[in-house]
Order: structure tokens, then C-alpha cells, then sequence
């Protein structure tokens, strides 16, 4: 069940498996992806969902901005939510997502999520995961 779409994010529900599918179609401008953060995070606050399958990976942006988004998500925006599992798909361009990889890695290191993070290539592998 869609929840919210618009031209930058859709929101995709699977009730049976309490699994909230986000899927970013591609841009880049800093406005945008705060007022997609903030439907994101109303989503999963009023769904009360534990899962959360992120697919951004036709999202134009530089490292840099997607390092810092990311840590924003993983430190102040996740955290208040129920969220126990998060699956992304990974992005095709390789030094973008080994920078992602550095962020995710180094808040785990820190102890300063307390969800399961994991990154998938195909969608069936992320879905499986999720609902394991």
C-alpha cells in the first residue's frame, strides 16, 4: 500500500511484513532531501514500522552529500523511530557507496545505532533478509 508518493520519494507499506519500502527516483538538492526525510520519518513513526528497505540507487549526488545524509539518518533521524532492521540496495557506482559503507561502519563502531544495517545488491536478497 503506498502511503506517500510524490516526483522525489515513494513510500511503500507491506503491511504483512511490516516492511516500509522507500524508493528515491533521483535528484540532488539539499531542500528536497529534507522535506523526503521528514515524510520518511512521519511514516515510520505513525506505521509504528520495524523495517526498512531503502532503495536510492538511481539517486544523483555527490559522496559528500550522501555521507553526511546518511549519518544524519543513521544518528538523529532512525533513531526515533522503532527500527530494528534497515536493508539498502546498494548504489551502483562504487566510490559512493564504499563511502557509505565508511559512515555506516563507523557508527556501528560507535555504538550509536542499535538496529540492524545491512547492504544487498538485488532486491529479493534485501526482502529475504528483512524478513528473516
Amino acid at each position: 500500500m503506498i502511503v506517500y508518493q510524490d516526483t522525489k520519494l515513494t513510500l511503500d507499506f507491506f503491511e504483512t511484513d511490516n516492511i516500509l519500502f522507500a524508493s528515491w527516483p533521483g535528484y540532488e538538492n539539499s531542500d528536497d532531501f529534507k522535506s523526503t526525510m521528514q515524510a520518511l520519518s512521519e511514516c515510520l513513526q505513525v506505521h509504528t514500522i520495524t523495517k526498512l528497505l531503502m532503495d536510492a540507487r538511481y539517486y544523483q549526488t555527490t559522496a559528500a552529500a550522501a555521507t553526511s545524509w546518511m549519518g544524519e539518518l543513521l544518528t538523529k533521524t532512525f533513531p526515533k523511530t522503532k527500527l530494528q532492521k534497515i536493508a539498502r540496495l546498494s548504489f551502483p557506482e562504487a566510490d559512493l557507496e564504499n563511502a557509505l559503507q565508511q559512515v555506516i561502519a563507523l557508527h556501528k563502531s560507535a555504538s550509536e545505532i542499535d538496529f540492524d544495517v545491512a547492504t544487498f545488491y538485488n532486491l529479493s536478497d534485501a526482502l529475504n533478509w528483512l524478513r528473516s
